[in-house]
């Protein structure tokens, strides 16, 4: 320990430029990092080593630095980072600095790597295929949270619901739904956000940007993300089966969405008047029964919506265009949650159960008008 205190103090003598983040030893032995500091030791070099040590200190000093655990701290939101360059790259997150750009799309990076998948995703390019189910990747990352699905490895989970998570990012967003913390305020509409990457999204529905396209329909979306759940649509590929019904799905977290119909499992409720539903995307639209904001405009009629989504399917009243069409009797919908519902009279689905008497119904506005009927009834178990 003492040697490693002494190679400290002489990094902290000549520290590199603008880089003195602990002002001296004691602060970083304070930290609780000096057990992780591996440093050079003369008595394990020949001589030889010592000659090349001693004409490298810049690069034993990157080493030290290194093994240290983040020295380089980030004087905006507290992260730390190994290597200074590190820090630098960072830094650009706070500046809005992207200085790697998209030819095709003219969409901008903060680092170099990023920019290159993202130009895989303009050249179909996906070199990571999953050994299971053979689906493709453009990113390794992306390829390994892939896999948690088939192993249903679940290792981040929530201290107050005990709800698990795949990934440690979706645990942390899956908190502010306990915390209602919502930092990140839109500047145009007032709308505020539990994470800025989720306001930078939401900044694209104002500025109408979405520079990912499906290559089969031509839709356009905000985000890769996005494009990737859409293409599913087109896709015959359904591995995910519903061990109730039989009803396969091509994403898991869609079969995951469809079991809370099988088990009226509700876990988003509405702050205001206590409803609960299934998905916090329908939470969401249905919170903005309880606001007077009305921020989407139809620029046809002037007719204003609260939601995008809504506004969109307004307008195919102007165009009269019905993008969504039944395989089995050709008929067309505006929207396609319509058409699915369509599709239960071809195939005689039931989903929405009477607690009571155990008849079914493919629509829940039919299950809604038959439970008056048992107002005095007990539940069947």
């Amino acid at each position: 320990m003492e040697q490693n205190e002494e190679c400290l103090e002489k990094l902290l003598e000549k520290p590199q430029e603008n880089a003195t983040i602990y002002s001296n030893i004691e602060e970083i032995k304070y930290s609780g990092k000096m057990d992780y500091i591996h440093v050079y030791n003369p008595s394990h070099k020949s001589k030889e080593e010592d000659k090349d040590m001693t004409h490298n200190i810049s690069t034993d000093q990157n080493n030290l630095f290194t093994h240290m655990n983040k020295l380089y701290r980030c004087s905006d939101c507290a992260k730390s980072f190994a290597r200074k360059d590190n820090l630098i790259t960072h830094l650009r997150i706070h500046n809005n600095d992207k200085p790697y750009k998209c030819s095709l799309c003219d969409k901008s990076f903060v680092q170099k790597r990023y920019l290159i998948i993202h130009l895989n995703m303009h050249n179909n390019k996906k070199p990571f295929k999953c050994s299971v189910c053979n689906k493709s990747f453009g990113e390794k990352t992306s390829l390994n949270r892939h896999l948690h699905i088939h192993s249903n490895d679940k290792p981040f989970k929530c201290s107050v619901c005990n709800r698990s998570f795949i990934e440690k990012i979706t645990l942390k967003s899956h908190m502010f739904t306990h915390s209602k913390e919502k930092p990140f305020k839109c500047s145009l509409c007032n709308k505020s956000f539990a994470y800025k990457i989720t306001l930078n999204r939401h900044f694209k529905n104002h500025s109408n940007e979405k520079p990912f396209e499906c290559t089969v329909c031509n839709k356009r979306f905000v985000e890769s993300t996005i494009l990737n759940r859409h293409l599913s649509v087109h896709s015959t590929e359904k591995h995910f089966e519903c061990f109730i019904c039989k009803k396969y799905f091509a994403l898991k977290g869609n079969l995951n969405t469809h079991l809370r119909i099988h088990s009226n499992e509700k876990p988003y409720k509405c702050s205001v008047c206590n409803k609960s539903f299934v998905q916090k995307a329908t939470l969401n639209r249905h919170l903005q029964i309880h606001s007077s904001e009305k921020t989407f405009k139809c620029t046809i009629c002037n007719k204003t919506f609260a939601l995008k989504g809504n506004l969109n399917t307004h307008l195919h009243t102007h165009s009269n265009e019905k993008p969504f069409k039944c395989s089995v009797c050709s008929k067309s919908f505006t929207e396609k949650t319509t058409l699915i519902i369509h599709l239960r009279v071809h195939s005689n689905e039931k989903p929405y159960k009477c607690s009571f008497c155990c008849k079914s119904y493919s629509h829940k506005c039919n299950l809604s008008r038959h439970l008056p009927v048992h107002s005095n009834d007990v539940p069947v178990k």
